[in-house]
């Protein structure tokens, strides 16, 4: 069996903060509050404004694409936290 190389990018967990809404009429009490959340994925983009994950990725003679991707603006991110993958033996 060989190895398949893991995707050049670290995988993350990232805890953040999801905006909540209601189309219709509620007393103040009923109100939606934001959401806590976890999303996990390749991080494949890291700028000061936000960071995209991409749930996966592929890669062959030298085209890499990803997809299930979601770009988190940096003011709803809590904590980022790593996540060590293994190469996987097919």
């Amino acid at each position: 069996m060989k190895s398949k190389p893991i995707a050049p990018w670290p995988f993350v967990e990232v805890r953040w903060i999801d905006s909540a809404t209601s189309g219709g009429w509620a007393e103040i009490k009923d109100l939606p509050k934001p959401a806590d959340m976890i999303t996990r994925g390749w991080l494949v983009v890291d700028n000061d404004d936000y960071i995209t994950l991409a749930g996966t990725y592929y890669h062959d003679d030298g085209i890499v694409q990803v997809g299930e991707f979601i770009s988190i603006p940096r003011v709803s991110i809590l904590p980022v936290n790593n996540i060590k993958v293994r190469k996987l033996k097919i």
